[in-house]
């Protein structure tokens, strides 16, 4: 039965830990492709919903900060773009802006009274258990936002909670038929005994790394800098008339029309319109300057940069995108670039000086060489002990589990074994996505050995089973949700994540 169970598991395995969120939104999109935009601060647009290219490094930095705290300092950009952290990032941000795409499409708005609400009861912002507003402005400020900007962030992911979880519960409850169909790979255990191998501290001789240093030093580069003059046009300094504003609208109009296209009346997108007259008199007014600026006659700041990486800059207000990088790096030393759009404006850049990329010394790039060794060399010794003591490694038996038994005593349990919760959810997943009894699964610096001894099947208790029965039918909602989604609400994509 042991032997049957093990080699058909993989038709009753349901994954279940996804992030829903993040989910919706990923489906139908070609992460990567073409089609993109000379737009210097988007790095998505869904409908009139831009995701500007400092959203996106934000929550790119989220992200990474997360997985830098899970992996205890152990995680860099190779293993974060190996694991697709930068598509996971702009895929949150999308299923974001779709939500309140739909949203708006409903008729949901968030009021200011609803942000001030969650403001006030963000521990972050308050003193002795009372929410102050000095302590909230310098918080806000730390994070490079002004506090408007920062109250409209709240205000759409506020919209977006609404329509994700008015979703959610417009599910109806699971049937008995759906409860039994689980039951099943529900009610599989598997007995396992594990081993934890760590990773050991190995020596390198000077010899061993430059020997590295020198098989790979084409890696190691100083990155390209240059020293640029730019001036900003701003949108919010030009001044629309109504006469323009209802022009505008008339020549717009059509870009708000909703799937069956009916166009929403002047009053009810009046906001949006003077955005668009404004950026569009930011732009001519870039225009203006342009020549100006050329000749010496308009004057602009200073900055420096370095390019550490060519998928998005930001410093002192101006945000280029993988297709202007790729602009200012082609163009030679004083050349003057057309405006680039940006969040806020537009911004026209001259190139002073450029300093191309130079190869590292071996001393420059040493501690690089070492560490990228040391990681090579760790993961090479686990790979051959793994595969040394597989069949005979006499591990610690740390009884019958199966995908939904990650209950507190059990986290305690392997937590004394030096596992967090995630990283045995992935385990698991990985174990019972497979058809041998035993195994080894790499986890960062160190490496876990499996065996199953022993499996069983249990009526799943019923009350887990409604609940995780309940948990998987919103999951198929949300599936055939994000397709409606992606239907409705195609984002386009104007960064390169190759």
């Amino acid at each position: 039965m042991i032997t049957w169970m093990q080699r058909h598991k993989k038709w009753l395995v349901i994954t279940i830990w996804i992030s829903a969120i993040a989910f919706i939104g990923a489906g139908a999109i070609s992460w990567g492709g073409g089609g993109f935009s000379f737009s210097a601060d988007k790095a998505a647009q869904v409908g009139d919903i831009k995701i500007s290219m400092n959203e996106y490094y934000t929550q790119y930095q989220a992200l990474y900060n997360e997985q830098m705290q899970r992996s205890q300092g152990d995680f860099d950009e190779a293993h974060a773009k190996a694991m697709g952290l930068p598509i996971q990032a702009l895929q949150k941000l999308i299923a974001q802006a779709q939500l309140r795409a739909f949203g708006r499409d409903l008729g949901l708005q968030v009021s200011d009274e609803e942000v001030f609400e969650l403001l006030r009861h963000t521990q972050a912002f308050m003193v002795d258990g009372v929410f102050n507003d000095e302590v909230y402005k310098n918080a806000v400020r730390s994070m490079g936002l002004r506090t408007d900007n920062y109250e409209e962030q709240l205000k759409n992911d506020i919209l977006a909670q609404k329509v994700f979880y008015g979703f959610l519960s417009m599910v109806d409850s699971t049937s008995k038929t759906e409860e039994l169909s689980l039951a099943l790979p529900m009610g599989i255990q598997d007995r396992l005994e594990i081993q934890i191998l760590e990773a050991p501290k190995l020596t390198m001789s000077d010899a061993d790394i430059k020997a590295y240093w020198e098989e790979h030093s084409a890696q190691w580069r100083s990155p390209e800098k240059f020293q640029l003059e730019y001036i900003k046009v701003l949108a919010k300094d030009q001044i629309a008339s109504d006469e323009e504003i209802q022009k505008r609208y008339e020549t717009s109009k059509g870009m708000f029309a909703d799937e069956n296209g009916n166009i929403p009346p002047f009053e009810s997108i009046q906001e949006e319109i003077m955005d668009l007259e404004r950026k569009d008199q930011a732009w001519k007014g870039a225009s203006r300057s342009y020549a100006p600026f050329k000749d010496g006659d308009l004057k602009g700041e200073i900055v420096e940069i370095a390019l550490v990486n060519e998928d998005f800059i930001q410093a002192q207000g101006v945000i280029l995108n993988t297709q202007a990088i790729k602009t200012l790096k082609d163009s030679p030393q004083g050349q003057t670039l057309k405006p680039i759009e940006q969040d806020d404006g537009y911004v026209i850049i001259k190139i002073l000086s450029k300093t191309p990329a130079q190869p590292k010394t071996y001393e420059e790039a040493r501690d690089e060489a070492k560490a990228e060794l040391l990681v090579h060399k760790q993961a090479e010794f686990l790979q051959e002990s793994a595969k040394k003591q597989l069949e005979t490694f006499k591990g610690v038996d740390i009884g019958f589990w199966s995908l939904d038994s990650l209950s507190q005593d059990k986290i305690e349990r392997i937590a004394k074994l030096g596992l967090n919760a995630m990283e045995f959810m992935e385990v698991l997943g990985q174990i019972f996505r497979s058809e041998s009894k035993s195994g080894f699964i790499p986890l960062g610096q160190k490496m876990l050995l499996y065996k199953i001894t022993d499996q069983k099947l249990e009526k799943p208790n019923a009350t887990e089973l409604h609940s995780m029965s309940a948990y998987f039918k919103q999951q198929v909602y949300m599936i055939l949700f994000g397709e409606y989604l992606n239907k409705h609400y195609p984002p386009k994509i104007f960064m390169d994540l190759d």
